[in-house]
């Protein structure tokens, strides 16, 4: 509930809207997406006080070492999925003191989103059609909306696809989600959104290599050839930071 202090006016029309700095410590979203190994999990789950949504079995191992106090739900249904994100929407994670939603990732929940289609045909027509993708599509949409509607911060990760131009070779990555302009419609819904990746190690004089947190970074930067989103203070490369960081910067700026 917004303070009534923060109203523009008293009558009329205004009394409905806000002021703009009413909406300071709103939720916020991330969005990480990249190739297999580049950190994504782990990096998710140093965001603060996370319940994760685990649609990934193999994740599990990354989450304990990063958060080893983080609360993990693993979902291997979309009826499970559904289950997850309605005690979020209804405010329950916040009351038992999470600060934070993980979904790891939004590739396999358009894949589950995909398998409840399927599921549904016979079982001579089990195959995706034109409509079947277009109701695919949709229902990704009406997901990462209600992702956007959580009252908590949100941390989502979902894994990379990369196109070369023919001419050129420059290579440009986005999210991978089935349907051409997905990815881009996906972005919208988060507040960030970065391409996390490896560096290769470099060895110090003495043979050793430095910080290995540093060896995971994340591009927020819309300049370079990533779909990429930067907001407020988060923006360029960022490595060697936790999320609960980020989090907490947005939130002060």
């Amino acid at each position: 509930m917004v303070d009534k202090r923060n109203r523009a006016g008293s009558t009329g029309f205004l009394s409905d809207c806000v002021t703009a700095s009413s909406f300071a410590g709103a939720p916020i979203s991330i969005l990480l997406y990249g190739d297999p190994g580049a950190g994504k999990t782990h990096l998710a789950s140093t965001a603060l006080d996370p319940i994760v949504l685990l649609t990934e079995a193999n994740g599990r191992d990354s989450i304990r070492r990063a958060n080893p106090d983080a609360i993990v739900y693993v979902a291997d249904s979309v009826e499970k999925v559904r289950l997850f994100m309605r005690a979020a929407l209804s405010g329950e994670f916040g009351e038992a003191g999470r600060r934070t939603v993980v979904i790891d990732s939004l590739t396999e929940v358009q894949r589950l989103f995909a398998d409840e289609i399927l599921d549904q045909k016979s079982h001579e027509d089990r195959k995706m059609e034109l409509q079947d993708w277009g109701l695919l599509t949709e229902r990704m949409r009406m997901f990462c909306r209600t992702v956007r509607s959580l009252p908590i911060d949100v941390v989502a990760t979902a894994l990379a696809e990369h196109a070369i131009e023919d001419k050129t070779g420059v290579v440009w990555s986005k999210p991978a989600f089935s349907g051409k302009k997905l990815a881009s419609e996906v972005a919208q819904y988060f507040n960030a959104v970065g391409f996390a990746y490896k560096r290769e190690p470099r060895a110090g004089s003495d043979g050793e290599i430095g910080d290995r947190a540093k060896l995971h970074a994340v591009d927020f930067d819309p300049g370079r050839r990533v779909l990429s989103k930067s907001h407020g203070p988060l923006s360029g490369i960022v490595s060697g930071r936790t999320i609960g960081d980020l989090q907490n910067e947005i939130h002060t700026y």
